[in-house]
């Protein structure tokens, strides 16, 4: 099946395809014979898109987020949409742990006090993983293993997924809680949730105020579940301890000027990019093209579910 390939994938996507003798099956130009699309994050497959693709039979998308495709234009034209849910789960949860850390040990403000010349007397209390009490919403690939790392250092973790039985919360070992009662016990907020249309500005100025407990807040998720302008009311209310952000509602993105506080740390969507991580994600396209093409098999199908669309 002709293959299009619309956006720059790793080095070992390539090489896999010659050592597999796959060539043939694929073209980077857009080309409208196309019954598989190979996208990643900057290509929007609307109604458009689709048009200009009319034999299309499969979207991978090489990587877990999917709200840049129109699930609703897909199953109306029959169209299968899978994803790499498993590459990015390691990093991703890594990089959430790097964000508490380093927020709970002050060391975006401990740079800014030695370059004002002082020292640790005019710094705050660093805090202990032991103190943290952790409420995950989401609790898929990522979400499970940054509990079981925040576990590990000696956190209280609970978790909020409405998508979770009470079997598949005692698998994961990790403590369900209703959503408002989790809201009112916690002092750290990490969202590990697709974008949906019940997700879209999970963190928002309603659920601020369901919050008890002065808060960390961490996303590294979708950058539109967190509503930047809820940051922002939290900070005036002098609710949030810190925020770590590495998605954002578009990208790049333009930072306001109250996010150049000390207690708001960004990185630009870092937590899938690491080298382990890229090469997984085009092992895993591969293998999601390979078992459609060769065996007529869907692995990794998206969860219908979790569909949203971008204004």
């Amino acid at each position: 099946m002709l293959t299009t390939v619309l956006e720059k994938m790793p080095n070992n996507f390539w090489q896999l395809l010659e050592q597999n003798g796959w060539q043939q099956h694929f073209t980077s130009k857009e080309d409208k014979r196309a019954k598989i699309a190979i996208i990643r994050t900057y290509t929007d497959f609307d109604k458009a898109k689709f048009a200009h693709f009319p034999n299309l039979k499969l979207i991978i998308r090489a990587g877990t987020g999917y709200d840049n495709i129109d699930l609703t234009e897909a199953k109306k034209r029959a169209v299968t949409v899978c994803n790499t849910p498993n590459a990015n789960a390691i990093s991703a949860a890594e990089h959430t742990l790097a964000f508490i850390a380093a927020m709970l040990k002050q060391q975006q403000p401990g740079k800014q006090i030695i370059q004002n010349k002082k020292w640790r007397e005019t710094a705050q209390n660093c805090w202990e993983f032991a103190e943290l009490k952790v409420l995950i919403i989401g609790l898929g690939r990522v979400g499970s293993r940054t509990a079981k790392l925040l576990q590990s250092l000696g956190a209280q973790v609970k978790a909020y997924d409405p998508y979770l039985n009470k079997a598949q919360f005692e698998k994961k070992q990790v403590t369900s809680t209703e959503l408002e009662f989790g809201l009112g016990w916690c002092n750290l907020l990490s969202f590990h949730t697709p974008l949906t249309s019940q997700t879209y500005h999970y963190f928002s100025a309603k659920l601020l105020q369901m919050l008890q407990c002065p808060f960390w807040l961490v996303n590294t998720s979708r950058g539109s579940v967190v509503d930047i302008a809820a940051i922002k009311l939290a900070l005036e209310q002098n609710k949030l301890l810190g925020a770590a952000l590495d998605v954002f509602p578009k990208e790049p993105f333009n930072m306001p000027d109250f996010m150049r506080a000390d207690k708001i740390y960004l990185t630009p969507h870092l937590g899938a990019f690491t080298k382990n991580a890229k090469e997984r994600m085009a092992e895993e396209t591969l293998q999601v093209w390979q078992k459609f093409v060769f065996e007529n098999k869907i692995i990794s199908e998206v969860d219908p579910r979790f569909t949203f669309r971008k204004k």
